[in-house]
């Protein structure tokens, strides 16, 4: 999908939801104090569906900083 398909504001959107759904992760497994190996693999697995369904409408960065260092 091109740029031009999709609005600027829903792109935005769709990174901002993207993000809360990666540091909702993070903040859940640090909490339940599971094994580190189960801990990374839940924060991969919850990236990797992101990017798959996210990824192809932003650029999947899901990270405020690189997309606005891009952006200047």
């Amino acid at each position: 999908m091109s740029d031009t398909q999709m609005p600027l504001k829903n792109r935005c959107l769709l990174e901002a939801v993207g993000t809360f759904l990666l540091m909702f992760s993070i903040s859940a497994v640090s909490l339940t104090g599971q094994s580190p190996i189960v801990s990374a693999l839940a924060i991969a697995a919850t990236l990797i569906a992101i990017v798959f369904t996210i990824g192809p409408f932003t650029g999947g960065h899901f990270n405020p900083a690189m997309s606005l260092g891009f952006c200047i």
